[in-house]
């Protein structure tokens, strides 16, 4: 069992040699992120993209822009309510930015395959978040610990960048949306 240990006022994170072992092991499956079909240009296509949608509260806004994903079988109607739920629990800590929300639940809460959507509402709604109210909401579902990381990533750079947030509000339609992507990262 880990245990945490107190060392003049800092504290350690402490792994016995049996959990080291175990997570250290050779035979533990693992997927390596791979930019041909993990990547933001490759998972995010037209039928996941929506502009100009509406909700009535953040609720309704995650079930909005989750729907590419259940619709696709990327997953399940459950993950949805998985998200909502750790959203209930933690508060808004999904809002990462001013207008954006990036909603993810557990791989085993419905995950079928790694998946993003991006949904953009004509009216943003309040998530009770000091970066509210939400405009853009990101939808991604990992299938496991690793295979998401390049996703994350190139979303955290996508939506670091205010001329890239700006032009994404500003989007009419999928493929314009889709074409901002694909100039980012290819």
């Amino acid at each position: 069992m880990m245990r945490l240990a107190e060392n003049g006022g800092d504290t350690d994170l402490r792994v016995s040699p049996e959990e080291e072992a175990f997570l250290n092991r050779e035979d533990r499956p693992v997927t390596e992120p791979d930019p041909a079909t993990n990547g933001l240009p490759s998972l995010l296509t037209e039928d996941r993209v929506q502009i100009g949608r509406l909700a009535r509260d953040w609720r309704e806004a995650l079930k909005v822009a989750s729907s590419p994903l259940v619709r696709n079988g990327d997953v399940t109607p459950e993950y949805v309510h998985a998200m909502i739920g750790m959203v209930e629990a933690l508060g808004p800590y999904i809002v990462v930015a001013p207008g954006v929300a990036l909603a993810h639940a557990r791989p085993e809460q419905g995950v079928q395959r790694l998946c993003v959507s991006i949904t953009v509402l004509v009216e943003p709604v309040p998530f009770g978040s000091v970066n509210d109210p939400v405009w853009l909401i990101c939808i991604f579902g990992a299938v496991d610990n690793r295979s998401h990381v390049l996703l994350l990533s190139q979303l955290a750079s996508l939506l670091s960048e205010e001329r890239d947030v700006k032009s994404l509000r500003l989007a009419r339609e999928p493929r314009h949306l889709l074409d901002i992507v694909k100039r980012r990262f290819s």
